[in-house]
Order: C-alpha cells, then sequence, then structure tokens
C-alpha cells in the first residue's frame, strides 16, 4: 500500500491535476501529472467501465502495488493520477507494470543516473500542434509582414 504521504485522496486534488497537468496515454492506462511544491503524490482511478468491483478492486491493487515499488525512484514535485482503462481488467500484474514504466519514463518521471534524490520534477513542454488548448485565446495568424 502507498504510504500516507504519498496518496492523492481528495477530489479537489484529483480535478487539480486533470486541469493543470499534462496526460499519457497507453491502452491499458493513462497518467495525468502535475507540478506539485513539495511530495510525491499519486492516486488510481478505476471506473464502473472496467468490471465490476472485484474487478475494479483488483485493477486498484494492482496499481497502488507498482507505485509503491516505483515511486522511490522517480523526482520530487509531483502529483499524478493513474487512469485504468477497460483493458486493464484483463490485463496481468507484469503487463500493467510495463505499462506504468513506459509512461512514467515519457512523463519524464524517474530520476535521471547521477541526479540528486530531491531533483524536482518539470513538467516537459509539448512539441508540435497536437497538442491541444484548454484555455486562452487562440494563437494569433500570422499576418503581412509590416515592413513601415
Amino acid at each position: 500500500m502507498l504510504p500516507k504521504a504519498n496518496r492523492l485522496r481528495a477530489r479537489q486534488d484529483f480535478q487539480k491535476v486533470y486541469r493543470r497537468g499534462r496526460s499519457w496515454a497507453h491502452p491499458l492506462l493513462a497518467l495525468h501529472v502535475g507540478a506539485e511544491p513539495e511530495g510525491r503524490r499519486m492516486g488510481v482511478s478505476v471506473s464502473k467501465k472496467v468490471g465490476k468491483a472485484a474487478v475494479r478492486n483488483r485493477v486498484r491493487r494492482r496499481i497502488r502495488e507498482i507505485l509503491r515499488a516505483r515511486l522511490p525512484e522517480w523526482r520530487e514535485g509531483l502529483a499524478g493520477v493513474v487512469v485504468a482503462r477497460s483493458a486493464a481488467a484483463e490485463a496481468s500484474f507484469a503487463e500493467l507494470e510495463n505499462a506504468l514504466v513506459e509512461l512514467a519514463r515519457r512523463a519524464r518521471l524517474p530520476r535521471e543516473p547521477g541526479e540528486p534524490f530531491d531533483a524536482l520534477y518539470t513538467m516537459p513542454q509539448s512539441h508540435g500542434a497536437s497538442g491541444r488548448q484548454r484555455r486562452g485565446r487562440p494563437p494569433a495568424a500570422p499576418g503581412p509582414a509590416d515592413n513601415g
């Protein structure tokens, strides 16, 4: 089980990660990550789409165990939510672990070799035009050059 200091439990904390963070997807899991002033806190979300209560609880326990084992390897200053997709119900422990390790690598959560234990997490910048915009004005259209 995750230590209490590493648990994300309140609905408002989950909502903050969803609103302010970035996400990465895999066929089994989705990972939402946001920066937090200190610590490493993670939450797990398994909807009824995954299956009945026994199946959801099994998936949740597996994900929490993977997080418990991997969290010490990750940078400080992050809050994250792992969302199980319906395919996670049939996945083995090893498949779930591989999916979460891949998502964490893509989100740059693990510390690099030689980095200090208390290295802070910084969210990677999105690349390309495929990232969706959330708020604010759309980017200005390029206009004619002003030679004046």
